[in-house]
């Protein structure tokens, strides 16, 4: 292994580790300190939780979607990308947001305009950085993750919320 391998994988290694750092950010970010009033204000709390346990299997298949691109990342940090590549570094965070976004929805009748932001330019970016090398793809989902961890932090400081029932027709929650 040649000295430039060995500090593209490192680099490429920090950029996998970042990305999954991020994630849980975005997770656990005030989200472990509300869950349980959110499902103490349900009206049904067996309904709530089986639909924040599918909103949890989506980010976990998302998770495990990054760790193949991780090892995409790490493996290959400099060789010619193609479309599935590109669409496993990216999609698995974008999946992973996918299931966060609903757990938002279920537990503040809102979801964070920057998830869906940051879900909607992985996917859309997915194609477009097809040609770029793995290391590169990883450098787009950082700058994304990171936009919404900051953004998150930003929003909680200035508007808190709390758990709230969700619009009318919603069976799950108390009025």
């Amino acid at each position: 292994m040649t000295a430039g391998n060995t500090s593209d994988r490192l680099i490429a290694f920090v950029l996998a580790f970042a990305i999954t750092t991020l994630l849980w950010r975005i997770y656990f970010y005030r989200a472990g300190l509300l869950l349980p009033a959110a499902i103490a204000a349900s009206a049904a709390p067996a309904v709530f939780s089986r639909s924040a346990s599918y909103a949890h299997l989506f980010m976990a298949g998302g998770i495990v979607l990054s760790a193949v691109g991780d090892e995409i990342v790490i493996t290959h940090p400099i060789a010619q990308a193609n479309l599935v590549w590109s669409a496993v570094i990216l999609c698995g965070p974008a999946i992973y947001l996918a299931g966060r976004a609903r757990l938002d929805y279920l537990s503040f009748s809102k979801v964070a305009v920057s998830r869906v932001i940051g879900l909607l330019l992985l996917v859309v970016l997915s194609p477009v950085v097809a040609f770029l090398a793995p290391i590169l793809i990883a450098v787009v989902a950082v700058v994304i993750l990171t936009a919404i961890a900051a953004s998150d932090t930003i929003a909680w400081r200035y508007r808190p919320s709390e758990p709230k029932p969700p619009p009318p027709g919603t069976p799950n929650r108390r009025p």
